[in-house]
C-alpha cells in the first residue's frame, strides 16, 4: 500500500481487507475500527486499540508507540497471509465482509466487537 488513506477511503476501496483485519482479530475489530486501523497503517503511524496496546505491552522492545505500529503492522501482514483460514464462528471473512459492504453503503456498523 503506497497511498495513504482515509478511513472512508479503505471502507470504499479495500473492503477485503478492512474484512479480513476483523476476521483476523477473531472480530474484535467493528468495520470502521478496522478501516482506522489499515487507514493509520497507510501513514506509518500506531493505531491504539486494545487489542493492539495488548499485544504491544507482551512484546514491547523498542518503546510502546513503535511497538504498537509493529504490531499494527503485523496484524495486517497476517490478515493477508491467512486469508484463507479466515473461516469459522469468530474469523468468518464471509460475515465480516457482509458487514463491512452493509457499512460501505451507509448502513450504521456495530457499536461494539463485529460478532456480538
Amino acid at each position: 500500500m503506497t497511498k495513504t488513506r482515509s478511513q472512508t477511503d479503505v471502507l470504499q476501496h479495500l473492503p477485503c481487507l478492512t474484512a479480513h483485519l476483523i476476521a483476523e482479530s477473531l472480530g474484535y475489530f467493528t468495520p470502521e475500527g478496522a478501516a482506522n486501523a489499515i487507514a493509520y497503517y497507510t501513514k506509518s503511524e500506531a493505531f491504539f486499540c486494545e487489542w493492539y496496546h495488548d499485544w504491544a505491552s507482551k512484546r514491547n522492545k523498542s518503546g510502546l508507540r513503535d511497538t504498537v505500529r509493529e504490531v499494527g503492522e503485523l496484524a495486517i501482514k497476517n490478515a493477508v497471509s491467512r486469508r484463507s483460514h479466515h473461516r469459522g464462528p469468530m474469523a468468518e471473512f464471509k460475515r465480516a465482509l457482509a458487514l463491512v459492504l452493509h457499512v460501505r453503503q451507509g448502513g450504521e456498523g456495530p457499536t461494539f466487537a463485529a460478532w456480538f
